[in-house]
């Protein structure tokens, strides 16, 4: 884009000199700038006035693909009053001692790649130890070196690590036999040393999700910085205790309390809400532009009107809570002044400097001394396309004068880029251009993957940056997409066992683990698990035999073991098996009564299905995505379809049942809603109506609340089949309601209805497609999905 490749010339040059401001910039048009930039090497802050619009960038830059191999880190502050009382959380002082150590250890000169620092004016102003500190705590191991485990256990306790039986969060290490885990502060993962005696013979990375090595990813060294723990010690209690205010007789809580937190430091132990007073710690006030020399750090600003305000507001409340704690005499802080903590002074100091300002709104020349600005001169979607961009009309109208109206304006001229963050969104929008006939404009359009607010026209150059908002619901991203991974959970299960914990060995019974032992029997040294029995009676299991054995409960639980010397585990396998035969009968006749039947086989997903399915406002997970796909994919066959959609509350489950629904209703067929109870009838028609409002569907309830005269109207209608979609407990499984075409029933929680209407579900599914949504299913039904059976 050649408008952005003005604008960053156009900013280099203005800045080297001194601070420059854009106007009518958001931040998401910048995230759209910085992608098309490549950053020269260096330490950039983008600087916001409150952790929600940083956080909210930090997100957006992260899902925006950029052309150099830029790193970008979240500096989290505390985020509320020092002095009201608040409990401060340990997890964003370990963020924010891991983004001072990359920081730290960044060479400005050396470095080849940007390193951007996305904070607030309140986290940049928090007193931290200083650059060479950090720099000299650190410890490098290598490949090879020689480093006994015990020697390292003893240096990893007095940076601050602390021992844990995983590794699962910064600042933590596990040291088992030859393997020694790692998570240091300053990186995103875990890593494992293997050890060769003393010597560090391999280091690899540790998938989070599985405790398993990446073996393709060999490390040669590791480089860990200190932990915020490591000031919490009696090296650095003097400086602490100086910090301290004293307090008389009068004020017995906070002297009480003072004498609490003392005896703990004294002692190395944590004590409560230490975050805080971290910067007491500290014998010499450091700030984060203290880490570099003059203009070696590049600033910008998102709206330093905004920060100004935030920051003047933000001291004055501070002090105001110090007075009042001062004057409180039931009140226990004891935190001294505001200058302990923060440099008040970090605004002016950055003013100092050169920056870049960005406002989204037209501000006042006087922030800046050298009053030197350019506006950024766009255009809304509704200004540039005016009458022809009305979505209030109704979705078919409004894409028909839309895309009329992108005919109308790039006939022959300018560019569009369309912006989205999901696949599915560019693969409609190449339809649309098909259906439209607008993709004529061919080399003028272009693709960006990178989140956007909200569509502009920058006349200038002639390109509209098209949302995906702007056609498709704005979805919102719930969780980072997580990779498929594939695992053992039988390994994995038996990785967390500890001594102590209850087994089932598969001829004994239930037992307790009591660790592993090197026997020799025959000449023969091999490995055994023992398992402890009523009466001290013990089992040796050869690691070979493993697949005979399953961890039952931990050690916090009391179980009562199986006793060797009597049959009655035996009895009670034959029982089960009697029991779990009987079963298999059943369901070999319903299964059979299933296959024989052919039920209605429903049509693949058309455009219209597309539609509903980007009407969904939020991302959906990868489980969510894999479920949807079955059930279409199951509904689509001839035979009847019995799915079970197994996950917590607020997991998603509502929405597999929506798509099935929807695509059941396409197809001229009656869906039928059951659920437990009233209240959940009602919630789920609330969810149903609003999630098919933009689409022609009839969709009622039915339950208690209804009048005998409205359950006779809604009987009519499913009859006639006025009605798509009828939710409802119990009462819909009437032999009063006949269906006109029913084609899937959806069962929510289904072991919360009695014997008798799971017999009348059982009847159904012969015949119909079936999907069963659950929390907490049967263990039955959970089986049968585990087995593949449903």
């Amino acid at each position: 884009m050649s408008f952005f490749k003005t604008l960053k010339r156009k900013i280099i040059d203005e800045v080297k000199e001194n601070s420059f401001t854009l106007n009518h910039l958001s931040p998401t048009q910048y995230n759209l700038f910085d992608s098309y930039q490549k950053l020269d090497p260096g330490c950039y802050f983008y600087i916001f006035s409150s952790s929600e619009e940083a956080e909210k960038y930090y997100e957006a830059h992260q899902q925006t693909p950029h052309d150099d191999d830029r790193k970008c880190l979240l500096l989290p502050g505390l985020d509320h009053s020092l002095y009201s009382g608040h409990l401060s959380s340990e997890r964003v002082v370990i963020e924010r001692f891991m983004t001072l150590c990359d920081i730290a250890n960044y060479d400005t000169r050396h470095s080849k790649s940007p390193l951007l620092t996305v904070c607030t004016i309140e986290s940049l102003s928090w007193w931290c130890p200083s650059r060479s500190f950090i720099l000299d705590k650190q410890l490098n191991l290598e490949v090879s070196d020689i480093v006994a485990p015990q020697i390292l256990r003893e240096r990893l306790g007095a940076m601050g690590y602390q021992n844990s039986t995983t590794t699962e969060e910064p600042g933590t290490f596990s040291s088992r036999g030859e393997i020694f885990d790692i998570f240091p502060i300053n990186y995103e993962q875990p890593v494992r040393l293997n050890y060769f005696d003393d010597m560090i013979e391999e280091i690899f990375p540790i998938d989070l999700k599985t405790n398993q090595s990446i073996k393709d990813h060999c490390i040669e060294k590791v480089n860990i910085s200190i932990s915020p723990l490591h000031f919490i010690s009696p090296n650095y209690s003097t400086h602490f205790l100086e910090s301290l205010p004293h307090f008389g007789p009068s004020q017995k809580n906070k002297y009480d309390h003072k004498k609490e937190i003392l005896s703990k430091v004294n002692e190395g132990i944590l004590f409560e809400n230490y975050p805080i007073y971290l910067p007491l710690f500290f014998k010499e006030k450091y700030s984060i532009l203290d880490y570099a020399e003059e203009n070696e750090f590049n600033f910008v600003f998102f709206s330093l009107k905004n920060i100004q305000e935030s920051n003047v507001s933000h001291f004055e409340q501070l002090q105001l809570d110090y007075d009042f704690t001062q004057s409180d005499a039931s009140n226990d802080l004891i935190l001294p002044e505001l200058d302990y903590f923060y440099d008040e002074k970090i605004l002016d100091r950055l003013m100092s400097k050169n920056f870049l300002n960005l406002e989204e709104f037209n501000v006042s020349r006087d922030l800046t001394e050298d009053k030197r600005s350019l506006d950024f001169s766009s255009l809304s979607l509704n200004q540039f396309l005016k009458e022809k961009y009305t979505p209030s009309v109704g979705k078919e109208i409004f894409l028909k004068n839309f895309f009329s109206g992108l005919k109308e304006k790039f006939d022959s001229k300018g560019q569009i880029v369309f912006v989205y963050t999901h696949n599915s969104a560019k693969d409609q929008f190449l339809n649309y251009l098909d259906v439209f006939g607008i993709n004529f404009l061919g080399s003028r359009i272009s693709y960006l993957e990178a989140p956007l607010a909200e569509s502009f026209y920058y006349e200038t150059d002639e390109v509209l940056f098209l949302a995906e908002s702007t056609l498709f619901a704005n979805k919102v991203r719930k969780v980072a997409k997580q990779k498929k991974v594939d695992f053992d959970l039988f390994a994995e299960q038996l990785a967390t066992m500890k001594v102590g914990d209850y087994v089932i060995h598969s001829d004994h019974g239930v037992g307790k683990y009591l660790g592993l032992e090197s026997l020799d029997i025959s000449g023969t040294p091999s490995d055994y698990l023992i398992i402890e029995y009523a009466g001290n009676d013990k089992v040796y299991v050869p690691v070979y035999k493993m697949d005979l054995i399953q961890k039952h409960a931990s050690d916090e639980v009391n179980v009562k073991l199986e006793n060797l010397r009597t049959n009655k585990f035996k009895n009670v396998k034959n029982k089960a098996r009697e029991s779990a035969k009987k079963l298999a009968f059943d369901l070999l006749k319903l299964q059979a009564k299933r296959v024989s039947s052919e039920s209605f086989a429903f049509s693949k997903p058309d455009e219209t299905f597309i539609d509903f399915e980007m009407d969904f406002p939020f991302e959906e997970t990868a489980d969510q995505q894999v479920a949807i796909q079955r059930v279409l994919e199951d509904m689509q066959k001839k035979s009847p379809m019995d799915h079970l959609v197994c996950g917590d509350v607020g997991f998603g489950k509502t929405e597999v049942a929506m798509r099935a629904a929807f695509k059941a209703v396409v197809d001229n067929k009656q869906v039928a809603i059951l659920v437990p109870t009233t209240i959940l009838a009602l919630q789920h028609y609330n969810t149903f109506a609003k999630r098919f409002k933009n689409f022609p569907v009839e969709i009622e309830f039915i339950s208690r609340l209804k009048t005998a005269k409205e359950c006779t109207e809604i009987f009519k209608k499913v009859e006639e089949g006025k009605i798509d979609i009828l939710i409802g407990t119990h009462k819909i499984l009437s032999d009063k309601i006949k269906y006109k075409d029913l084609g899937l029933v959806v069962v929510d929680e289904e072991q919360r209805f009695g014997v008798n209407h799971k017999e009348k579900l059982k009847m159904l599914k012969a015949s119909v497609d079936f999907l069963t949504l659950s929390a907490t299913p049967l263990p039955r039904t959970l089986q049968l999905g585990f087995l593949g059976l449903k």
